[in-house]
């Protein structure tokens, strides 16, 4: 959500204008000038973030050969996934890049890269992928120290 003011009114009252950050970026409008732009620090790195990662997977989409091994380009970390797993991270890498695109906020592409991320890391610290070796107990088991 937008909320939109005059640059008066964010002088006359700036507390109450940026009451409303949480919700979204605040349009401040300047009689005869360019509109500016107030938004939170941390929106803007996310936005920075996830344009930087679509520039990546546009890369490597324009390449020639597998678009799952140009991939590893930008996401070196993929050598650690299967191929399955690769395909998977691909095609859900591109269609919530779209979706960020479609909405103009790429935190979310964050967030699934860093996930996918750390999946393969933990397969390269040797975790069981699927959790085969996990065994889980009905009530929890009290453990005298570490």
């Amino acid at each position: 959500m937008t909320t939109t003011t005059t640059f008066t009114q964010l002088l006359r009252e700036p507390k109450e204008v940026l009451s409303h950050i949480d919700e979204g970026d605040i349009v401040v409008t300047r009689r005869g000038k360019e509109d500016l732009i107030v938004s939170k620090a941390s929106d803007h790195r996310n936005d920075r973030q996830g344009l930087q990662l679509a520039s990546a997977l546009i890369a490597a989409s324009l390449g020639e050969g597998d678009f799952i091994i140009r991939l590893r380009l930008p996401f070196p970390w993929l050598t650690f996934l299967s191929r399955e797993e690769q395909e998977e991270f691909a095609a859900e890498v591109v269609d919530v890049a779209r979706g960020c695109a479609a909405v103009g906020y790429f935190g979310r592409l964050g967030v699934v890269i860093s996930a996918w991320e750390a999946t393969a890391s933990a397969v390269a610290e040797g975790i069981p992928v699927g959790n085969v070796d996990l065994v889980y107990f009905d009530r929890p088991v009290v453990v005298e120290g570490p």
